[in-house]
């Protein structure tokens, strides 16, 4: 009896030892991952490197898989032209996920971000052409962008929000909260809500919420990139106001825009009530189909000072 005892005491014993062990090299390589990782930074540049076509610089990377990552000035560029850049991006891995093999991010922060989309598809796709997904399989609980810079058909886009993205072989996009400030709006633009879905063949837009100064609404749009004649809207404006080039305001209230296709020919109905220069244009009405590039008007009717203007065919 008393052998058993000191066997099992001494098998507790290389237990407890081995369970302190484990738990100071867990410690370790969750505060201190360079002890196990030569360079850390070096791994991650050689990663990406193999995954896209262009030059990637890193500034600098510190932090651990507790509190975080830090990685500063980052920059990617293709034939010498920048096309991504930031001042710091902040990386929040899910080690819970990560431990299951999903790679997964409770919180990104990206700071001062510059996005050149023009020219990161110039090369890739031509008008509705295919793009092609392959990358990683990531998600982001919270993507938030902090002082961010788009150019996209020579517009420039100032962004700021937090987002929820999923990238696998499709993008899937939440919008928690999004401001954009462009040249080419009255305002700034702000979108409460709404969820962005692009793979190869579509790109979706459902329950997408905007409540700003001058536009408020909600649109459902399907865009089908193999086949554009195979898209479809439904978009409601409660109300919009727009500057002409001469300066004069104009007001539309109640804007519906339906678009569904019917045998590969888009069918668009169109309702508003418009003012402008100080007259009311009620109960406006078009209807009418897209065939690939031509648009024929079936209908069209408008209510002006109590007066009805109708026209068909």
């Amino acid at each position: 009896m008393r052998k058993l005892n000191t066997v099992a005491n001494w098998f507790l014993r290389l237990f407890l030892i081995s369970i302190f062990f484990t738990g100071i090299l867990v410690f370790i390589f969750l505060f201190r991952p360079e002890y196990f990782i030569d360079d850390i930074e070096l791994i991650i540049k050689n990663k990406l490197s193999n995954s896209i076509d262009g030059e990637l610089n890193i500034g600098s990377m510190n932090g651990n898989f507790v509190t975080g990552f830090k990685v500063n000035e980052v920059d990617y560029s293709k034939d010498s032209t920048i096309i991504f850049s930031a001042k710091e991006i902040y990386i929040d891995p899910d080690l819970s996920r990560i431990a299951f093999g999903t790679i997964a991010f409770s919180e990104v922060i990206v700071t001062s971000m510059y996005f050149n989309f023009q020219s990161s598809q110039s090369d890739k796709i031509q008008y509705f052409g295919k793009p092609t997904i392959s990358f990683f399989n990531t998600e982001i609980a919270s993507l938030i962008i902090d002082d961010g810079l788009f150019v996209i058909v020579d517009q420039l886009y100032k962004l700021n929000g937090e987002l929820v993205l999923n990238y696998s072989n499709i993008v899937e996009l939440d919008i928690n909260s999004l401001n954009i400030h462009s040249p080419a709006f009255q305002d700034v633009l702000v979108f409460q809500s709404g969820n962005l879905i692009y793979n190869n063949e579509e790109i979706k837009l459902s329950n997408v919420i905007i409540n700003s100064h001058w536009v408020a609404g909600k649109a459902n749009i399907i865009v089908n990139i193999e086949d554009f004649q195979k898209s479809s809207a439904n978009i409601h404006i409660d109300k919009l106001f727009l500057e002409l080039m001469n300066g004069s305001p104009i007001n539309i209230h109640k804007l519906n825009v339906e678009i569904d296709s019917n045998n590969r020919i888009l069918n668009g109905v169109l309702k508003c009530e418009v003012d402008f220069q100080n007259r009311k244009y009620s109960d406006i009405f078009i209807s009418g189909i897209i065939n690939k590039n031509l648009i024929e008007l079936d209908e069209a009717s408008l209510i002006v000072d109590g007066q009805l203007i109708a026209s068909t065919g």
